[in-house]
C-alpha cells in the first residue's frame, strides 16, 4: 500500500487516474474546498475510464480497478473557508456517492464503495461531514485482506488513446458511454447490493425518507417520542443516483 500526500487535490485526483490505469485500486480523500480544486481531474479521469477490465471469477462480469473519492463537508463552516454541500458537485461530475450516518457504516461502506466502483467502472464517492469526522465510536472489523505487492509496468504503446485522451470527438464517445452504458450499470449494481434499509412498521401509512447523519437525528426523535412503531422510515444509502424501484416500493401504500 502506498500513501501519498498530494501537492494539491488536483494532483491527487490525477494520481488516482494514473493508479487506475496501472490496474490498482485507489482512495483519494479531501475536504469540500478541495473538490472544487480537483474537479477538472476528477471529471476527466471518471469519463476517460482508463485501465483494462478483468473478469470476476464468481459473477463472470467485467470489473475495473476501483476509485473511491472521500469528501468531508463542513456545513456550518466551523473549520473551513466556506460552508459546503458537495452533493451538488458530485452530481455535476457524474460521481455517485454514499452517505454513511455513523462510524460503523463509514468503515463498512468504504468496502462497498470500492465494490461499486469496480463493478460499474465509475468513480464512487463517500460523503461525510463534521458530525462524523469530529466524532467517534466503536466499530467491528472484518478479516484482513492481503494486498498484491507486485510491481506494475506500463507500456504506453498499448494505451487506448480514444479512452484516455479527453478531447473531441473522444469526449463525445465517453459522454455517450457514461449516459447509455456505465450509469445504467451503476444503478443495477446499487439495486443488487440493497444498501437501503427500512425501519419501523412496514405497513404504516406515514413514511419518511432520509439519508446521512440527518437520518440518525430523525430516528432518535421518532424513537424518543415512541412513534417509530406507527410509521415507516427508509434510510437511503446512495442519494445519487437513487434506486428508483426501492423508493417506489416504499411509497406505494402511503
Amino acid at each position: 500500500i502506498r500513501v501519498v500526500i498530494g501537492n494539491s487535490e488536483a494532483n491527487a485526483a490525477a494520481m488516482a487516474s494514473g493508479a487506475k490505469q496501472a490496474g490498482r485500486d485507489v482512495c483519494v480523500a479531501m475536504k469540500s474546498m478541495g473538490v472544487h480544486v480537483a474537479s477538472d481531474a476528477l471529471s476527466v479521469g471518471n469519463f476517460a475510464n482508463p485501465a483494462k477490465p478483468k473478469i470476476d471469477p464468481i459473477r463472470g462480469d467485467e470489473v475495473y480497478p476501483g476509485v473511491v473519492i472521500v469528501v468531508g463537508d463542513d456545513p456550518w463552516s466551523q473549520s473551513t473557508s466556506t460552508p459546503a454541500d458537495s452533493r451538488y458537485l458530485f452530481k455535476h461530475l457524474h460521481i455517485p456517492f454514499l452517505e454513511p450516518s455513523n462510524p460503523q457504516e463509514l468503515k463498512d461502506w468504504m468496502k462497498f464503495a470500492l465494490e461499486i466502483s469496480k463493478r460499474s467502472s465509475i468513480y464512487q464517492g463517500v460523503l461525510l461531514n463534521t458530525f462524523i469526522a469530529e466524532g467517534g465510536g466503536r466499530v467491528q472489523i472484518g478479516d484482513e485482506v492481503e494486498v498484491s505487492k507486485d510491481l506494475v509496468s506500463l507500456d504506453t504503446s498499448e494505451f487506448n488513446l480514444q479512452k484516455n485522451v479527453m478531447v473531441p470527438p473522444n469526449s463525445l464517445v465517453a459522454d455517450r458511454a457514461m449516459i447509455q452504458e456505465r450509469f445504467p450499470k451503476l444503478k443495477q449494481v446499487l439495486a443488487d447490493m440493497s444498501l437501503d434499509k427500512e425501519f419501523g412498521d412496514t405497513q404504516a401509512k406515514i413514511g419518511f425518507v432520509s439519508a446521512g447523519v440527518v437520518f440518525e437525528s430523525l430516528k432518535e426523535v421518532l424513537e424518543t417520542t415512541k412513534i417509530i412503531g406507527d410509521i415507516k422510515l427508509l434510510k437511503v444509502a446512495c442519494s445519487f443516483p437513487l434506486v428508483d424501484s426501492r423508493i417506489e416500493s416504499f411509497c406505494h401504500d402511503l
